[in-house]
């Protein structure tokens, strides 16, 4: 079952986009200095989080170790996985073999007796 958009959603979108040609309309340079100004601080906060992430930052010995061994194994995987390629088929590998049917002789001339109706 779907569920209904309340009716102030629909509002307060006419009302944004109702802003935005106004200011569209009577000053653009502004509305590119947000547009800019937005992008500027929503970088600057995703490089603080980044930056700061709890998972950069390893706190234990168990926690180094372990990251150490990951990363060896999915190196050491990496290099596994590079040296198993297969060199080109032949056509001839890459034929099917063909199918050894016999058939199976009967009483092909014979016909069925049939009752009648």
């Amino acid at each position: 079952m779907k569920r209904k958009t309340p009716v102030f959603v629909y509002i307060l979108f006419l009302f944004a986009l109702l802003g935005f040609g106004t200011l569209l309309m009577t000053n653009p340079g502004a509305l590119v200095r947000y547009f800019v100004g937005t992008m500027i601080v929503i970088a600057i906060l995703l490089l603080v989080f980044k930056f700061f992430s709890p998972s950069n930052i390893v706190r234990t010995e168990e926690d180094r170790a372990f990251a150490k061994a990951a990363k060896y194994s999915k190196k050491r995987l990496k290099k596994k996985l590079t040296s198993k390629k297969k060199g080109p088929r032949s056509k001839q590998a890459l034929r099917k073999h063909p199918k050894h049917l016999t058939v199976i002789e009967g009483k092909k001339g014979k016909r069925k007796s049939r009752a009648l109706h």
